[in-house]
């Protein structure tokens, strides 16, 4: 049996998960799907901007304020880049929100994050997510998209499909 949905997003890492909790508030009807079992680990992408930090708040303010108090994280207040030859660039973090004593940014693991990010979207009854789904299909139509698992054979329509799921996806 094939579910409908207004948008189908593929990949429920931060960007994937952010787009599903934006588009929720407008009452779009969401699949956000995602290969992995979470929460699961990622290489890259420890840091949490002041840039970071505002569009959470952007998308919704109280999820700005759980992360304020989510314990799997350290204030974060800048970058340093050092060269081979020990020079170094200094880069801070800034925040419209940031009072100069709090951390405009954060560190935080990827598995921690991006479960935190998880546990929000599953909140929400305008978003479906589902777990261990890989693409193994897409086709379009006149009427939008259809997307196929790998994993079972069913399938997913929407009107649009957002791309969120890395370099080595079925999509890209």
């Amino acid at each position: 049996m094939e579910k409908e949905y207004d948008v189908i997003v593929a990949g429920a890492g931060p960007g994937g998960a952010l787009t599903a909790l934006a588009l929720q508030k407008e009452g779009v009807n969401i699949a956000l799907v995602d290969k992995a079992r979470f929460p699961r680990d990622k290489v890259c992408g420890d840091a949490l901007s002041g840039k970071v930090v505002s569009i959470l708040r952007n998308i919704d303010r109280g999820l700005a304020d759980k992360l304020s108090v989510f314990p799997e994280k350290i204030g974060s207040w800048g970058v340093r880049f050092v060269a081979p030859n020990t020079q170094s660039l200094d880069i801070p973090f800034k925040s419209e929100y940031s009072t100069g004593e709090d951390a405009p940014g954060y560190i935080s693991k990827r598995i921690d994050f991006d479960n935190f990010l998880v546990e929000e979207v599953k909140k929400h009854n305008h978003i479906d997510f589902l777990e261990e789904w890989e693409i193994g299909s897409v086709e379009t139509d006149n009427t939008g998209v259809r997307v196929g698992s790998k994993q079972n054979g069913s399938t997913l329509h929407a009107k649009l499909l957002i791309a969120d799921c890395g370099a080595h996806s079925t999509i890209a």
